[in-house]
């Protein structure tokens, strides 16, 4: 999730950047490489975190179904029932900031494509519905989210790359095209396969992708792609270049 919020409220940050009074394309790169680091550098040590008490508290609380019940359950373990307010505590204060911006972001995209209805009423309309799902539970959210992010996450993941080795390839949109299906096939099949459709067909026919097995066979599949992307590109830069000398020697 962490990578695809990166992904959607970048823009986000790009402009609270702007907004500080920093200008210049270099400028602002740095501000934001800078703030990246630090993210970074703070999501790693919060994962060990979390990891390391997911890993040590199964003797003191057992196995949970699910990460905010082994938080809640260590909590209560450590700091007695004052410790489910602190949890609470710190879980709304982090969440309310990501509800914000996810909020924010989503109503103004769907103001802009549907502006009849106000960017105050998306507001509304989609938090009440984020409050009704919120009710379903952590576990059920999970489920019926899981194959979603499944497809979602390669694709984000493979933009993201794309976007930052941009200039090795020129920029080429057949690179980005093979890319995303290559990347894309893959992660449908995931998808299809976590909600049980030819679930046994897809693990049987494709197993001869790498990495399939352990859901990272996205990752060849779309370097694959990525690798035909740039093979058209080149061929159709040289057809181009052959035609252009073409009507030099006819001129």
């Amino acid at each position: 999730m962490d990578v695809l919020a990166a992904f959607t409220f970048g823009g986000i940050f790009i402009k609270s950047i702007k907004n500080m009074g920093v200008e210049g394309k270099k400028e602002i790169s740095i501000v934001f490489i800078k703030a990246g680091m630090i993210t970074i550098v703070g999501l790693v040590l919060l994962q060990l975190f979390l990891a390391w008490i997911g890993a040590s508290s199964v003797d003191a609380i057992g196995y949970a179904s699910n990460g905010g019940e082994v938080l809640a359950k260590s909590a209560i373990h450590l700091f007695g029932y004052a410790g489910i307010f602190l949890i609470g505590t710190v879980i709304f204060l982090t969440g309310i900031t990501t509800n914000i911006a996810c909020l924010s972001s989503v109503a103004e995209y769907f103001n802009r494509i549907q502006p009849n209805l106000s960017y105050e009423k998306w507001i509304i309309l989609l938090a009440l519905v984020s409050l009704i799902l919120t009710n379903f539970g952590l576990s059920t959210i999970l489920e019926l989210t899981s194959p979603i992010l499944l497809l979602l996450y390669p694709i984000a993941i493979t933009l993201i790359i794309l976007s930052f080795i941009n200039n090795l390839f020129k920029g080429y949109q057949s690179v980005y095209v093979g890319s995303i299906i290559g990347s894309g096939f893959v992660a449908l099949l995931d998808a299809l396969k976590e909600i049980n459709i030819f679930a046994d067909f897809i693990s049987q026919t494709f197993t001869f992708i790498p990495l399939f097995d352990i859901g990272a066979g996205w990752i060849i599949t779309g370097l694959t792609g990525a690798v035909f992307g740039m093979i058209i590109a080149i061929l159709k830069k040289s057809e181009e270049r052959k035609l252009d000398i073409g009507n030099e020697e006819a001129s």
